[in-house]
């Protein structure tokens, strides 16, 4: 059975980029997003399918489309097309569920998910609901186990805060997720691993090589992750024919132990140096050509240390933060230019980007930069 009711009447609500993500959610929590359409987009706006099956259903979208002014509910549908007749999977956890849940309990069913190796983690704040929900989508993941983020991520060390809802029958929390070639190995309760940042693990050695012709005596750059987690930047990195060495500093101990694991595992223990430790006191300055910034939150406040680790008077920065979207790249650039320069150094973007939205209204943004003095 289509999970659309084939009487409901199709609309559109036409959104700002910006703001499209918070309009998705709540037109998905009140249970009017079409899931038989799919959501468009250009260069400016995005296209959201909703179904209006009474007076109250066209009044709530209107409500939630008059808090963003300049959103538009249209009865235009060419942005919007059908999906094939194929169903995906969250078209078929619904179709599994909607006869024993209410359209308020469907709504609020997560469309999106990470899978860390077979391990399922869904994001809601409604644990009854996951918990009677969660066995579906085990069945249509193919999932061994089940944790439901309600907290996200603690402290320093990014210690994830998740519920158990379906453990795994064999005791073993322990997964492996391959990606790029690479297995990591990690148990995802203790470890946080953002399954959404699988292209900048990689894209990082596509940038210009620091050295175009090497120095007498090198093999190539000497990399440094001052926040290598279990590897997820050290590994790809250690991979690349542009890179002799990978300095990877970790602090949680948990975390390094994983990581020295996944370097054995991929064979890669004798280019991957690990050290663990904080990096503002363990490090010794002047080590690196590459320096890789992979925390977010705060990594601005780094900055200064890592100029102090590069061994020549030039090198390449990977700079990862989170910042409200009217900051964006532009922002973050002109603060860390700022740094640079009281520390005597120029820098140079040679590209930046947002990678995902982090929160409502939070993105997540990289800086390549180019840094000399």
């Amino acid at each position: 059975m289509d999970i659309r009711d084939k009487k409901g009447k199709c609309h559109t609500i036409e959104v700002p980029k910006s703001e499209a993500e918070d309009v998705r959610l709540l037109i998905k929590r009140s249970g009017l997003l079409d899931p038989s359409r799919s959501i468009g987009k250009d260069k400016e706006r995005v296209y959201i399918p909703v179904r209006v099956q009474s007076k109250k259903d066209r009044l709530s979208i209107l409500d939630i489309v008059n808090q963003y002014p300049k959103s538009l509910l249209t009865k235009n549908m060419d942005q919007t097309p059908e999906r094939s007749r194929g169903k995906n999977p969250y078209q078929k956890i619904v179709e599994m569920l909607e006869s024993t849940m209410n359209r308020e309990e469907i709504g609020s069913l997560p469309d999106r998910w990470d899978m860390v190796g077979d391990c399922l983690i869904l994001k809601s704040k409604d644990i009854k609901t996951m918990k009677r929900a969660s066995e579906a989508y085990m069945e249509v993941l193919g999932a061994r186990y089940v944790l439901l983020d309600r907290k996200g991520v603690s402290g320093e060390l990014r210690n994830p805060q998740y519920d158990v809802i379906n453990p795994p029958e064999d005791g073993e929390w322990v997964t492996e997720h391959r990606e790029g070639g690479i297995v990591y190995r990690l148990d995802p309760r203790r470890i946080m691993f953002s399954s959404g940042n699988v292209g900048e693990r990689t894209k990082t050695v596509s940038y210009p090589e620091i050295y175009p012709v090497l120095p007498a005596g090198t093999e190539g750059e000497v990399a440094l992750d001052m926040f290598a987690g279990i590897g997820y930047f050290s590994l790809p990195l250690a991979r690349s024919d542009k890179v002799a060495k990978v300095i990877a500093c970790e602090k949680n101990p948990v975390a390094y132990r994983f990581l020295l694991e996944n370097a054995v595992n991929n064979e890669l223990g004798g280019r991957i140096l690990g050290i663990l430790g904080d990096n503002r006191v363990c490090l010794p300055e002047r080590i690196a050509d590459r320096i890789i910034m992979g925390y977010v939150g705060s990594t601005r406040d780094y900055i200064s240390l890592a100029l102090k680790m590069l061994r020549e008077d030039s090198g390449v920065i990977h700079l990862h933060d989170t910042v409200p979207m009217e900051v964006g790249v532009s922002g973050l650039y002109s603060a860390i230019r700022g740094i640079c320069g009281k520390s005597g150094w120029e820098s140079k973007l040679m590209d930046g980007y947002r990678i995902k939205w982090y929160a409502p209204r939070i993105e997540h943004v990289v800086l390549h930069l180019s840094v000399n003095r």
